[in-house]
């Protein structure tokens, strides 16, 4: 019997299937499709979105800022301009979609099809959708986060046109009056305080700075076992983990624990807050201070022919230039270990402790500080107790020119009927239930806000004036008292509001350079801006003492303005939408 060659054995009997051809390139493939990506990434960042880095801290605590790794924003760039640029935009981005669906054959298949079309609409449909919803195409609003053309020329440099990013705080028609920290515009001779809740409340809530969190973690280095010196650094450490006064070992009716207060109820206790509230901000990155006084910088006793002493060679350095993440902790030296807290230039006594440098170690310009010494008189406390059985609890919040009180489970606060400066909440609040209760109360923007449980509880405005000098002279209030109450204290947070002051403070002196027709007043030192005409716009930056801004070069004209700051798109863990 005849056998079937070996070759054909799997084929039993049946053909070969034909051997498939080169596959036709895709458009993608080849160079014309670069040109068009390259096309349409250049026209979206023209015309849409513009990605920019900060690169400086004049918008902390709202931008992070530093030359090397600041917040990178998104700017929406079809923010101010008019409805026709819009159409013009969704045109282009139609024709441009439409040119690669047609270049690349895609309605071949199905599935291109589909793919195409949703990235038309995601598109087309996404302008839109910002215009319906203000985003595009609106007009410039007070506390928008702007993106501008600055000229140097209006600091009367050469002219060049820089990108800046302010906070708009000044629209045509207004004349803005800095007092006190705050903003006010004059209307008819009279100053209204402008207040951020109102106008823009989710500004309101970036913009809180903390001065205090008691309990949290902290990244300062503990001194060694055998330094001479550990009791006191040990003794500073804890200050850092509760910064309040009221609670020391041996106080009746309150435990000091590790993560929380124990309250027994037998006894009154009252906490207040240790130190003043300043407007003293630490950029964070690389700080130059010398730590004045240091014992270990030098070597004790030696000094060179010229009466120089000699630095010790075990010193990290003679500055301090340590990476600060949350200046609510404090400086710490690198070399002795002591921590300058709160944040302060000097003591009570006018004795140096922080020195500003003017240079690195390294003889580069230092161009990181911190402005102001003002008291911040806007503040709010916040806190968290694990209530057992009912008591009463009061709080206290705000400086001496201005503070709000609130009672919970006890008698109304008893104000004075000629104290101006107390301001209650009215509403009446019953004791706390057991169980788990946040409270909150600020003065804020002459307004006082009380929360309970995350929920309005009372909303109060106050009809102020600017103080003028008398912001110079005042007191932090801060304090909550606990009465009759059991239960355990979780939480106990201050924050303070931004503090707009009327010079900039560059690297300690003020410097006076006011724009035409503003001016500082003799009588009150506030300072008084002409008003805008049409088509002018203030700007000024969050962290102001460290801010160039309107104050010193005066008005922004609207066709300077590049668009909106929208979000910050790195690094990863400040991805956030810029309020």
């Amino acid at each position: 019997m005849a056998q079937e060659p070996a070759g054909n054995a799997g084929a039993q009997g049946q053909p070969s299937p034909a051997k498939e051809g080169p596959s036709e390139p895709s458009f993608w493939d080849g160079f014309p499709a670069m040109l068009f990506l390259v096309a349409a990434i250049v026209f979206a960042r023209w015309f849409i979105l513009e990605p920019f880095k900060i690169p400086s801290g004049s918008m902390e605590p709202t931008l992070f800022g530093h030359e090397d790794y600041g917040d990178r924003i998104v700017t929406n760039k079809l923010a101010y301009v008019t409805p026709g640029r819009v159409w013009l935009v969704a045109a282009v981005s139609a024709a441009l979609i439409a040119l690669g669906f047609l270049a690349s054959k895609s309605w071949r298949s199905i599935r291109a099809t589909i793919i195409g079309a949703l990235i038309a609409v995601g598109v087309i449909g996404g302008i839109f959708f910002a215009w319906a919803r203000d985003a595009v195409a609106s007009q410039p609003q007070r506390f928008e986060v702007v993106v501008f053309q600055y000229n140097e020329e209006w600091s009367g440099k050469a002219p060049k046109d820089i990108n800046y990013i302010k906070r708009l705080v000044g629209l045509p028609g207004d004349q803005i009056v800095v007092s006190g920290g705050d903003l006010y515009l004059r209307k008819g001779g009279k100053d209204e305080i402008v207040r951020k809740w109102k106008e823009r409340p989710e500004m309101q809530e970036t913009v809180w700075y903390p001065v205090a969190k008691a309990w949290s973690p902290f990244v300062h280095e503990r001194p060694k076992p055998n330094d001479p010196r550990i009791a006191e650094i040990q003794k500073q450490i804890e200050t850092l983990r509760f910064p309040w006064k009221g609670a020391e070992a041996g106080t009746p009716g309150a435990a000091l624990e590790s993560r929380s207060l124990r309250l027994d109820g037998t006894a009154p206790v009252t906490l207040t807050y240790g130190f003043d509230v300043t407007n003293i901000y630490l950029k964070q990155g690389r700080w130059p201070f010398t730590h004045v006084g240091c014992p270990l910088a030098h070597l004790p006793g030696i000094q060179t022919q010229e009466g120089a002493v000699v630095r010790n060679p075990a010193s990290r350095s003679e500055s301090i230039t340590a990476y600060v993440a949350n200046t609510w902790e404090g400086v710490q030296c690198p070399n002795c270990k002591e921590i300058v807290f709160p944040i302060a230039s000097t003591e009570p006594g006018n004795e140096p402790l922080l020195k500003l440098r003017s240079t690195f170690d390294d003889g580069t310009p230092a161009k990181f500080f911190y402005g102001g010494d003002h008291i911040v008189g806007d503040l709010r406390l916040d806190l968290e107790i694990n209530v057992e059985s009912a008591g009463s609890i009061a709080l206290e919040v705000g400086c001496s020119l201005h503070r709000a009180l609130w009672s919970i489970g006890g008698q109304p606060p008893a104000v004075a009927a000629d104290d101006a400066a107390a301001h209650a909440v009215q509403t009446s609040a019953p004791p706390l239930a057991p169980g788990k209760h946040t409270l909150s109360l600020a003065y804020v923007d002459a307004t006082v806000i009380a929360l309970l449980d995350g929920k309005e509880f009372e909303r109060r405005l106050i009809d102020v004036q600017p103080p003028g000098r008398a912001a110079n002279g005042i007191d932090t209030v801060a304090r909550v008292t606990f009465e009759g109450l059991r239960g355990t204290l979780t939480r106990l947070n201050l924050w303070r509001d931004l503090y707009y002051t009327c010079m900039l403070q560059a690297g300690g002196p003020a410097r006076r350079a006011l724009d035409e027709g503003s001016d500082i007043d003799r009588e009150t030192g506030n300072y008084v801006s002409r008003r805008f005409r049409d088509g002018e716009y203030m700007m000024m930056g969050d962290n102001s003492p460290s801010s160039s801004d309107g104050r010193v070069w005066g008005h922004v004209p609207r066709e300077k303005f590049v668009g909106r700051a929208s979000f910050v798109w790195w690094p990863p863990s400040r991805w956030r939408f810029i309020r």
